[in-house]
């Protein structure tokens, strides 16, 4: 976890999540950027698409009632984007107590 920053499509470090995550993004060039969960469905990846040139962010989940079905689990984000947009994710989260 942390800031990567790539170009194109590009799995990030898997990670084990132990609370809330909060990801951040930023990307320049034509088309779109999508950040999804690889073998999972544990993001709403729709929240992450168009990228353009801009940024954002986005807490998974939403809900905090969807935490612990996070905590422990191990999983890999992906960036999916043209070979010609540069990007930066960060990845970060809010501990449950």
């Amino acid at each position: 976890m942390g800031l990567t920053t790539g170009h194109g499509t590009e799995a990030l470090a898997p990670f084990t999540s132990h609370g809330t995550l909060v990801i951040e993004y930023a990307c320049a060039g034509s088309g779109a950027l999508t950040i999804q969960s690889v073998g999972s469905n544990l993001i709403d990846t729709r929240l992450l698409s168009g990228c353009g040139s801009g940024s954002g962010s986005i807490t998974a989940p939403g809900d905090a009632k969807d935490v612990p079905f996070f905590t422990g689990k191990s999983f890999t984000l992906q960036v999916v984007a043209g070979a010609s947009m540069q990007w930066e994710v960060y990845v970060g989260q809010l501990l449950t107590p």
